[in-house]
This record gives C-alpha cells, structure tokens and sequence, in this order.
C-alpha cells in the first residue's frame, strides 16, 4: 500500500467545524507519518479543496475537478 483516500463522506462535510474535519487532519496526519501519497475522493466545492490542500492532501478527485467521463470525453478532456 502506497496511498491513503480520504473517503468523500469526511470530505462532503469538511466546510462544516466537527468531526469529518478533525478525521480528515488525522487521516492526512497519519499518511504523513507512514509516508503514504494521500488523495482526497468527492471533492465538489472550492473550498473543500482549499481546506484539503491547506491539510497538506496532496490529490483529489471529483466533480469540482471533472463528472465522470467516457473515453472520448477524456480524450477531448486531455486535449484542451
């Protein structure tokens, strides 16, 4: 195992003080530790990313970056 995800249902709540933000450093944090590549998965808001960025998540995905898409959409997707 070289990478950790931090599953969307922390990340969905992360603009919200609580728990999922308190889970998430920890997750993050202990990545960090076991030197582990960290990616964030549900990413939907420019905040969410700010906050996994500020975190120190070094990837994300979700629709804030692209919905899902078929082989010609990732192809048009890549070409611009």
């Amino acid at each position: 195992m070289d990478t950790l995800k931090i599953d969307r249902s922390f990340v969905k709540n992360l603009e919200s003080p609580g728990k999922d933000l308190e889970i998430t450093k920890t997750i993050v944090n202990l990545a960090k530790c076991l030197n582990l590549d960290i990616i964030a998965e549900g990413i939907e808001t420019p905040v969410q990313k700010e906050i996994l960025q500020s975190l120190g998540c070094e990837a994300g995905q979700g629709y804030w970056f692209s919905p899902p898409l078929n082989w010609t959409g990732i192809t048009n997707f890549l070409s611009i």
